[in-house]
């Protein structure tokens, strides 16, 4: 915070995203949009520097299937579905803060810091999923400088929170009966083809979840605008979905996650010149306890990602600043259902090029910025190993579905622009926007129901007035 933050920092963004388009996950949807604000600031109390940020998001979701999900937990294995089309809404608000304290002679910070989340979802249509859920993040760190160039900090991280869900319907005949199947709701308790429930006493659980870890910071500073920062984070988390009765609890999974990351950033100014390189790897592994059968394993996931990003910015004749960076990522994902013998693995690769030009005179800034995407899967990466047992609406609209998607080539293209003025002695008003387009190029050749397929393309956009103080 107190590296790559100005003193007295205060920003406030107001904006709108969309999408629509078919080319989307399984569980994605067909079209959506997002009102956001966004504030944070950065002010000084005597010696210690504090940080604060409140966002506030309204997003609308037409078109989602097997999705009575937060978002927020997207390889669990235990959650509620629908093969029918919802039309979901969310309110999510964010608070974060931090507070960091220079002791002995600047030599020792002391950091500590707060995110809280709340969020409403609710389906307006038939079957009427109803989700709230909290997220509470703290953590605590320590500091020290080793030399003048050296610094090396470890953060201690503790969360928790919990997701209430449940599913109701005004038109009872789509629950109480298999006649009207696409309208059923159906539990999912690993990654194989779920039953319909019939009961709504049966439609309602919470997900209570808990995580702890470190993160080791190391940062060395050459001199002036010369700095390499690598981090390094290890995090676990218990998740438990169960029922709360009156008299005792029933508990249906329990979902351990291990997650670990690692980034290296340097950076570089000289004159007009700057230089970036950014790298990023991460994994995650999950795996559950079943109680439906007898709290034995069935579900294992494991994800890794690959980042790099170079960056490269000059300054040209005429005020005009000159921006290029290249970014290369590596996606693989894997899961696996003990019952069914179900195993499916995909890896993807995507590339992107970008160059941008920014025109900074007086009081008036502008840019724009056109960013093209390619993304491939090589097959001999994949393992797709589904039992004929497992077809069904499940198995074809988000199993084949994700794997047809994450597996497909495609190309992407983005336009960006802003225009910026200074308003006033210290504040800056801004108006950004972008566009963007993806095109799937190739499917893997299998033979199946069309409504396994997802669509051709997806359309997105954006637009915000930001202002700085």
């Amino acid at each position: 915070m107190r590296t790559f933050l100005p003193v007295n920092f205060n920003r406030l963004a107001i904006g709108y995203k969309g999408a629509k388009g078919k080319f989307i996950p399984g569980q994605g949807s067909t079209a959506n949009s997002d009102i956001f604000l966004d504030t944070e600031g950065k002010a000084i109390l005597k010696d210690i520097q504090l940080w604060g940020r409140f966002s506030y998001q309204r997003i609308n979701e037409d078109s989602t299937r097997f999705a009575h999900q937060t978002r927020n937990n997207p390889s669990t294995p235990f959650y509620l579905g629908s093969p029918a089309y919802n039309s979901y809404n969310r309110t999510i608000y964010n608070l974060q803060g931090q507070m960091e304290r220079q002791m002995l002679r600047d030599n020792l910070p002391l950091v500590a810091g707060v995110d809280y989340r709340v969020g409403n979802h609710f389906a307006s249509n038939d079957p009427r999923g109803e989700i709230n859920d909290f997220n509470l993040d703290l953590r605590a760190g320590l500091g020290y400088h080793i030399s003048k160039k050296l610094f090396a900090g470890l953060t201690y991280k503790y969360g928790y929170g919990r997701e209430n869900v449940a599913v109701a319907y005004k038109n009872s005949t789509y629950y109480e009966s298999t006649v009207y199947p696409e309208y059923n709701t159906y539990t999912i308790n690993g990654y194989g083809e779920p039953l319909p429930t019939l009961k709504l006493a049966n439609m309602k659980y919470q997900n209570d979840r808990s995580r702890s870890g470190l993160e080791a910071t190391l940062m060395y500073h050459f001199s002036g605008d010369h700095v390499f920062v690598l981090t390094g984070s290890a995090v676990k988390e218990d998740q438990e979905a169960l029922f709360r009765g009156t008299n005792s609890d029933t508990i249906f999974n329990r979902y351990y996650l291990d997650m670990k990351k690692i980034s290296a950033l340097w950076k570089l100014r000289e004159g007009g010149t700057s230089w970036s390189i950014l790298a990023d790897y991460s994994t995650t592994e999950g795996n559950d306890r079943n109680y439906k059968y007898n709290g034995l394993n069935n579900y294992l996931y494991n994800a890794t990602n690959a980042k790099l990003k170079l960056a490269l910015s000059k300054t040209g004749r005429n005020f005009f600043i000159w921006n290029y960076t290249l970014g290369m990522e590596r996606k693989k994902q894997e899961r696996m259902d003990g019952l069914y013998g179900n195993h499916v693995a995909y890896t993807n690769y995507q590339f992107q090029f970008s160059t941008g030009v920014v025109k900074n005179k007086d009081t008036h800034v502008w840019g724009i910025s056109l960013m093209p995407i390619f993304g491939f899967s090589p097959s001999s990466f994949d393992i797709l190993k589904i039992a004929a047992s497992s077809n069904g609406y499940f198995t074809r609209r988000v199993i084949y579905h994700d794997y047809l998607y994450h597996t497909s080539s495609f190309a992407a293209g983005r336009l960006s622009g802003s225009y910026n003025i200074k308003v006033g002695r210290s504040m800056h008003a801004g108006l950004s926007g972008y566009i963007g387009f993806t095109k799937q190029t190739q499917f893997r050749e299998i033979q199946l129901e069309s409504d396994a397929y997802p669509g051709a393309d997806r359309w997105d956009s954006g637009i915000s007035i930001t202002f700085t103080f």
